[in-house]
């Protein structure tokens, strides 16, 4: 079967949307325990989808004290004003 030009884009979007979704659900069940990983992820998703660290937990329902902790047993602190770990 061919797809048409409507067909091709709903199949797209559909596409997108699953994909989206998929890691999304990933990443909210379970952050990644290792510190340099978890940092990475972190930068990524405030980088992307949240306005702030406070949005980001919320959001999660991770303990905003327990992410800053494990970061900065690896010397990183959360910067406010850059909305990232570094």
């Amino acid at each position: 079967m061919l797809l048409n030009d409507k067909m091709f884009g709903c199949f797209i979007a559909f596409y997108y949307f699953c994909t989206y979704n998929k890691v999304k659900s990933i990443e909210m069940d379970k952050l990644p325990n290792d510190p340099m990983i978890l940092f990475s992820t972190l930068n990524m998703l405030l980088r992307d989808d949240y306005t702030s660290l406070d949005e980001l937990c919320d959001d999660m329902n991770v303990d905003r004290t327990h992410l800053e902790n494990k970061l900065a047993s690896v010397g990183f602190e959360y910067s406010r004003e850059n909305n990232k770990f570094w």
